[in-house]
């Protein structure tokens, strides 16, 4: 399987800068602070960045770098802290925000399609059910997140790959780098709840997640 690409890169034009989503790492904080930097104002209900038209970049996945004229940029995150993110977000509706649940009842829009996400499952039970979803078939929040960043033969084809755990201070970095005027990010669909992700990890999930997740772990050096 090849790697899919971007499902949304915002082009900076002002800064030459392309930013490539990766979700459930931090996108909405980022999508709200850059329509600030853009001039733009976020549409639909509470100015949600996800319903909003954003100028966007078409990537060469053929290419050794995905958006030759910029300088392109996107987050990472452990694997294993963003599957609970997701789970928090999308399943127990943890996260005030922008999550719906209109399609299929206790299952967020966005996984409606999967069958093997029901509602009220347990943390357990998703993992398993995320682990049976092959990337090509999987929704973006789940991907593994090399397949947004990757050309065709699965080289990181980006300029700068910053990760949530040194969000803000990879964030100052891409702002030098591009020229940008100094921001901090807002907090958007926050899913904390003070206990840390290894907390929350039997041995079989923790191991389903290292065999479904084993490119993003390998490429992007994460531990459980």
């Amino acid at each position: 399987m090849w790697p899919m690409g971007p499902e949304t890169a915002i082009l900076l034009e002002p800064y030459a800068s392309v930013y490539i989503e990766i979700p459930k790492v931090a996108c909405s904080s980022i999508k709200m602070a850059l329509s600030n930097v853009l001039g733009l104002v976020l549409d639909g209900p509470n100015g949600d960045p996800h319903q909003s038209t954003f100028p966007l970049a078409t990537p060469c996945l053929e290419s050794s770098s995905m958006f030759a004229e910029y300088f392109s940029f996107s987050f990472v995150r452990n694997p294993w802290s963003r599957l609970l993110s997701c789970y928090r977000d999308k399943v127990l509706f943890q996260a005030e925000g922008f999550t719906n649940s209109t399609r299929r009842a206790g299952v967020a829009d966005c996984f409606a399609r999967h069958e093997q996400i029901t509602a009220g499952m347990t943390f357990d039970e998703f993992i398993a059910a995320v682990a049976s979803i092959p990337d090509d078939a999987a929704d973006a929040h789940f991907r593994s997140q090399y397949t947004f960043i990757a050309n065709t033969k699965g080289d990181v084809s980006v300029d700068f790959v910053g990760r949530f755990e040194s969000l803000n201070r990879d964030l100052v970095e891409i702002q030098q780098r591009a020229g940008m005027p100094r921001f901090e990010l807002p907090l958007s669909q926050v899913t904390g709840t003070g206990t840390h992700y290894r907390d929350h990890y039997g041995p079989n999930a923790r191991a389903l997640v290292e065999t479904r997740f084993a490119k993003d772990i390998e490429l992007f050096g994460y531990v459980f």
